[in-house]
């Protein structure tokens, strides 16, 4: 498994049984990113989010046709906030491009000019309150691509405030992990959807809090689309219900 790929359960559609994030199977083809061909925001409200919009957001980015980005054009130039985004973000364009088990077929890795993503902004990395599960509550996640659902645990409860608003997110582990995993995942849903981010949703790995810790730090610039954002034949865990964001991230990976 390549470190980029971290703990998103992402799987080709056609070897489901595979290595999370390995492109096993046939030649895999780029598609459009959803909010390219189906720009239209999601609403993330409690009243108004639509479920039924983030399933024809899913739909449509799986049938369409997707461009590499190409090279020659501005490219963001290394945050003097945080030098380290740009380090990382680097080392993970140098993987897509050139690792062996790369999503992107060899005959787009040459044309390969990097992963897009918002200017870091501290605004976004805030103080949450974790708050851990006296028992692990099991939660069946859906997947693109209408599989199965897999079995996931919720593990603990993040509480923070970004952009002025209350918000709450849940930390899941897979089973088999156990409660000693070295990553939590923390799939999540906001405002930029389906406009200026992946239509459904993004990731974020926070590594598990001590015992004895009450706060952890969530920094949504490391927020990350899952690959099947840029293809579609992997199969990604789609973020809950409860872990959408009454708020626009507009930070970590973009379309």
């Amino acid at each position: 498994m390549w470190p980029s790929v971290q703990n998103t359960g992402m799987l080709p559609a056609q070897t489901a049984d595979a290595p999370r994030g390995q492109a096993q199977g046939p030649p895999l083809r780029l598609r459009t990113p959803l909010s390219t061909i189906y720009p239209m925001p999601i609403q993330l409200s409690a009243s108004a989010f639509s479920w039924r919009r983030l399933a024809l957001l899913t739909l449509i980015g799986a049938t369409t046709s997707y461009s590499v980005r190409q090279c020659g054009g501005a490219r963001q130039a290394p945050s003097a906030l945080r030098p380290d985004y740009a380090a990382a973000r680097a080392a993970k364009d140098a993987q897509w491009r050139t690792a062996p088990d790369s999503p992107l077929p060899d005959s787009l890795k040459r044309r390969f000019c990097g992963l897009a993503y918002f200017a870091p902004n501290d605004s976004f990395r805030v103080t949450a309150t974790y708050t851990a599960l006296s028992k692990a509550q099991p939660l069946l996640v859906p997947l693109t691509h209408r599989e199965a659902p897999e079995p996931y645990v919720r593990v603990g409860r993040l509480q923070f405030t970004l952009n002025g608003r209350s918000c709450t997110l849940t930390a899941l582990r897979r089973p088999a992990e156990g409660a000693a995993g070295a990553t939590l995942f923390v799939p999540f849903l906001d405002a930029t959807n389906g406009r200026t981010s992946y239509g459904g949703g993004r990731y974020l790995d926070l590594p598990t809090p001590a015992v004895d810790e009450a706060t952890v730090t969530l920094d949504f610039n490391l927020a990350y689309a899952p690959t099947c954002a840029h293809v579609p034949d992997f199969v990604c865990p789609v973020p809950p219900r409860e872990n959408a964001l009454p708020v626009a991230v507009r930070a970590g990976e973009r379309e």
